[in-house]
């Protein structure tokens, strides 16, 4: 199995977005996410990542994977929303 390693760059970057604009898109991806939870995370990818292990039952190198995979999109429509 394969192991995402998540990048210091990645992490920062999930730190730097506004708490609300986290918590709401990650909502909208894990709906098991509860709000309290999200605050506790407060953008740290790693915190994402141990709490998606827990409430999905998955492995750490599917939670990486899953978290890999949002934050790009999150990039891409940033960049989206960025050049309009």
């Amino acid at each position: 199995m394969s192991r995402v390693i998540l990048s210091e760059d990645m992490t920062m970057e999930c730190e730097r977005i506004d708490g609300q604009q986290f918590n709401s898109n990650a909502r909208g991806q894990w709906g098991r996410l509860s709000n309290d939870q999200l605050d506790l995370i407060a953008g740290r990818s790693d915190g994402l990542i141990t709490k998606l292990q827990e409430l999905y039952d998955i492995g750490r190198s599917e939670a990486e994977m899953q978290v890999a995979n949002w934050h790009k999109r999150m990039q891409k429509t940033a960049a989206l929303l960025g050049s309009r």
